[in-house]
């Protein structure tokens, strides 16, 4: 279960710092932790334009997945946000945990890190 939680947490922004800048993995983790707590707002806070307007659909599918988490495998799936790494080329990266694909897509925008979604065929 805790495998499949993370894995929605991180690998849903593929088909989808604090506010004001950070790294690319504070960003990342941030994000990852408001997948976790079913915060929409916060998602939004970090993401680009388009990525914020579909946050309360993804973050309302996945609700009732949060829920069935154990405290256990919220504490295992919080300690590998901890771990997160990012590979920067310019303003995008690409972000996962460590030892994971890296699939979270991260753009600058304004000089700040935000989550992106990158629809095949746009750059």
């Amino acid at each position: 279960m805790k495998k499949f939680a993370v894995a929605i947490a991180i690998l849903s922004v593929s088909v989808l710092a604090s506010c004001g800048g950070g790294s690319p993995e504070d960003v990342a983790k941030k994000f990852g932790k408001a997948m976790l707590d079913g915060d929409v707002e916060a998602a939004q806070d970090i993401s680009t334009e388009n990525a914020s307007k579909l946050m309360p659909l993804i973050i309302g599918m996945m609700s009732s997945k949060m829920g069935e988490m154990s405290d256990e495998e919220r504490k295992e799936a919080l300690a590998e946000l901890d771990t997160m790494e990012c590979e920067v080329e310019g303003d995008k990266a690409k972000c996962g945990p460590k030892g994971k694909s890296k699939t979270l897509e991260l753009k600058k925008v304004d000089g700040d890190w935000k989550v992106d979604f990158n629809k095949k065929g746009q750059s």
